[in-house]
């Protein structure tokens, strides 16, 4: 994983290189001796796009959620299901950042999606699908 050390001639370019050669949305932001300064997402971004923000500086979350070093990966995963994150840097006493552990595509746990439609009328327009199906037990999309 591509990590970003920090200095004065960073461009917004080159991080959002970084972050894309990552391939999963994330990318650690470190100075120079490799202290943890902060996190870019995919939706920082975004954000930082809309915004119309463009220095790294204004980009970066500088308070991302760590675990300290060593703690072992079956419980940095346990963790990041809880909190519904993808990513955690792992850092040591002086924030050093040791590792990021990642969570894959096959320990997300998907579930399905329903979606309700809340509708009323006089069945004007769908009279025809309700003669055998209720108005309100009407499947949509398959």
């Amino acid at each position: 994983m591509n990590w970003l050390v920090l200095n004065d001639s960073i461009s917004f370019q080159y991080a959002v290189k970084l972050l894309d050669q990552n391939g999963n949305g994330f990318l650690p932001v470190v100075d120079r001796e490799g202290k943890l300064v902060g996190v870019i997402t995919d939706g920082d971004l975004r954000r930082g796009i809309l915004n119309k923000k463009k220095d790294i500086l204004d980009i970066i979350n500088t308070k991302p959620v760590t675990m300290p070093a060593g703690t072992p990966h079956a419980i940095a995963r346990r963790k990041l299901k809880e909190i519904h994150r993808l990513q955690k840097p792992l850092v040591d006493d002086q924030n050093i950042l040791k590792e990021v552990v990642v969570l894959n595509d096959f320990e997300i746990k998907s579930t399905p999606n329903w979606v309700v439609f809340i509708a009323g009328g006089r069945r004007s327009r769908i009279g025809d699908l309700t003669k055998k199906i209720q108005i309100h037990v009407q499947p949509v999309g398959g």
